[in-house]
């Protein structure tokens, strides 16, 4: 969860969609939502308000089965953010999230760090402008303890395979110094902050974090910035699997081996004829991931000669 000195994330404010723009995203939100999700009656649950943060309003219920969980529900409209990096950018900005992104958010929260967040269902709400706007109803297990510090997030996501991005990245200041990155399983995880913890006696859990996988050039941005490269085994089954699917790539294989068994020698691997042609035609060594799939990609439409 942003702290109170972060933008306001407002349906018409700070960063977000306008006009028709964002009434588009608005609709394909509530067809998702409807969709996926069973619309609730907030009445039923019982509340009574606790907080309000940036992205949720927060609030306990008197029922047995939500006795030990806190109800969070979404701003109206609102789903957080999730980081994002546009093509040709040296740097990693930010964009407002749908529901659908808001979702996985969730389900990976759950899945990376054991969390038990329960996506309860949908409500209608009316936002600033009086409008009604589509929010959705979690529930979360409470947990006591107090804020750990900004050393043991960081030593925590460390045991966990985390590397910190560095803060020259990140253009949107409460991010800059607590995001995350694994890249054996590409997960970028954003917001860190002590407020988004809870240190108990058996140690370190998440309470609101950003959760995303990163794609494209974000990704790549990610895997540069903090020096990390794929071993041969892993770039070559990417390539080659990539080759197999296009009808040139595997008309150039065959015709690579049939030369090489003409030359007499040993056959050396697709990947390595095809992609050494690119990489020494453009002057560049393609170590990372998608610099290789974009190479072999070019490699696989070159035509017969």
């Amino acid at each position: 969860m942003p702290p109170d000195d972060a933008p306001a994330l407002r349906i018409d404010g700070y960063g977000w969609p306008q006009g028709e723009s964002s009434r588009t995203a608005a609709e394909e939100d509530a067809r998702i939502a409807s969709s996926l999700l069973d619309p609730i009656e907030l009445r039923e649950l019982q509340l009574t308000h606790l907080a309000t943060g940036q992205e949720h309003a927060v609030y306990s219920s008197t029922l047995k089965k939500f006795a030990d969980k806190v109800i969070k529900i979404t701003r109206p409209g609102g789903y957080g953010i999730i980081m994002e990096a546009k093509p040709g950018a040296d740097v990693i900005g930010w964009r407002r999230a749908g529901i659908r992104e808001y979702l996985q958010r969730v389900i990976r929260q759950n899945r990376v760090f054991a969390d038990n967040i329960e996506i309860l269902g949908w409500i209608r709400q009316k936002n600033e402008n009086g409008a009604l706007s589509m929010c959705l109803v979690t529930a979360q297990k409470f947990r006591a303890g107090t804020p750990p510090g900004q050393e043991e997030i960081q030593d925590y996501m460390k045991s966990l395979g985390f590397s910190r991005v560095p803060p020259a990245m990140i253009t949107l200041d409460y991010l800059k110094a607590h995001s995350f990155y694994a890249g054996s399983h590409n997960l970028l995880v954003s917001d860190c902050r002590s407020a988004n913890f809870v240190k108990a006696d058996d140690g370190l859990a998440v309470i609101d974090v950003i959760v995303q996988r990163p794609t494209g050039h974000l990704r790549q941005l990610l895997r540069e910035c903090l020096g990390l490269r794929l071993d041969g085994a892993q770039i070559k089954q990417q390539l080659d699997q990539l080759v197999r699917s296009t009808p040139a790539g595997r008309e150039r294989a065959k015709q690579a081996v049939r030369l090489v068994e003409d030359l007499g020698g040993p056959t050396p691997s697709l990947t390595a004829l095809r992609i050494a042609a690119v990489r020494y035609a453009r002057g560049e060594s393609c170590h990372d991931l998608d610099a290789c799939l974009e190479a072999h990609a070019e490699a696989a439409s070159i035509p017969r000669h």
